[in-house]
């Protein structure tokens, strides 16, 4: 396949379709309110999840875990999630002008305001631009990537040692975290080797995919600030500085995100975690009429049973950390609140299910 094609094919497996997929979920909200950072960060944990449910059953009950039907049954669902989602959306009011909020925020402000927007832009340029001509290797590349190759080589799923080539039995410490047969799927899906895609492609999809995250955290935070104007791109310069400069040992998110993004245990503590602080910070704001008209409330429901259903993917301990972190938060919020709604905590232990099951079945496995 011509270069150019894998190109495209890429931005569409790695960031069309994914965004496309957010549609879908986005349409229990009102159309104003589907912006484009709502609608990638939803679609992302979508396919995350969506990957994650179909890729367990696949390598338990098939032959040496049977990859190409993984992938044929991968593609296959998110064409049609991602085509149900733009039908949905455009039969429902379509969705809110698809524009950074800073720009928006910015034909409003001050010149302060364009500033620190564009400090923002370069700073993740630049990260972006060490990601890619910099790539890191380390001694984790000897299993994960290496997964991912001999899924992509071999049609199979976790039967051979990374580290000699011999056949082996599933390793389920490892085997149901499926970032390393997503990374292969996506790799066969566009016929580029995933090796390339862990090293080159995943650094420029992750690291604006964290930060979007965190625009949505910056975005609750400063809801009810005069200065928020200022305040959301002054979080994002802080973050990607704090970003850059912290390489201070080999064990920080900063460091996992720059140097390792290819790993689960990165997307755990800058993706998945930012996620299910957002989710509380939405939830936080239950009883109060005007949340709920903004459909704040639900987006929070939505994003707390995403977090679970798609926590197994990047590692065995995001599941209980997930549930642990969504109803340990909202706890904390019933106790400290005057107005306790105990509801909204059933509502949340609910949610959690897919990380209670996916717990249960790594202890069996195990």
């Amino acid at each position: 396949m011509p270069a150019i094609l894998k190109l495209c094919a890429l931005c569409i497996w790695m960031a069309l379709l994914p965004c496309a997929a957010g549609l879908l979920p986005c349409l229990a909200l009102p159309a104003e309110k589907r912006t484009f950072p709502r609608i990638a960060v939803t679609g992302f944990l979508v396919t995350f999840a969506v990957f994650e449910i179909i890729a367990i059953p696949v390598l338990l009950y098939t032959k040496l875990g049977d990859f190409e039907l993984l992938v044929r049954i991968y593609s296959a669902a998110m064409l049609a999630i991602a085509a149900g989602g733009v039908f949905g959306a455009a039969k429902s009011g379509g969705t809110a002008h698809l524009r950074a909020g800073g720009m928006r925020f910015c034909a409003k402000g001050s010149g302060a305001c364009a500033l620190l927007w564009a400090a923002f832009a370069v700073l993740l340029c630049f990260e972006l631009f060490m990601a890619y001509s910099h790539a890191s290797f380390d001694g984790d590349d000897a299993y994960y990537v290496t997964q991912s190759v001999l899924t992509y080589q071999t049609g199979t799923m976790y039967r051979y040692l990374p580290y000699t080539g011999i056949s082996t039995e599933i390793d389920f410490r490892h085997a149901l975290a499926m970032l390393p047969m997503w990374t292969a799927a996506v790799g066969r899906l566009c016929r580029t080797h995933p090796a390339i895609i862990a090293h080159s492609m995943q650094p420029l999809l992750f690291i604006p995919l964290a930060d979007l995250v965190y625009y949505r955290i910056a975005r609750e935070l400063f809801r009810d600030r005069e200065e928020k104007n200022l305040l959301i791109p002054a979080f994002l310069v802080i973050i990607a500085l704090l970003q850059i400069f912290g390489n201070v040992s080999i064990y920080t998110p900063e460091t996992f995100l720059l140097t390792r993004t290819w790993q689960g245990k990165t997307l755990l503590a800058n993706f998945l975690i930012p996620c299910g602080i957002l989710s509380l910070l939405l939830l936080a704001g239950e009883g109060q009429p005007a949340e709920n008209t903004a459909g704040g409330r639900r987006e929070g429901y939505l994003l707390a049973l995403l977090v679970c259903a798609a926590s197994g993917l990047f590692t065995s301990m995001a599941p209980p950390f997930a549930a642990l972190l969504l109803t340990g938060g909202t706890l904390v919020m019933d106790v400290i609140q005057k107005e306790p709604h105990m509801g909204r905590f059933v509502r949340v232990l609910a949610l959690c299910a897919p990380a209670y099951l996916y717990t249960a079945l790594y202890l069996a496995l195990r």
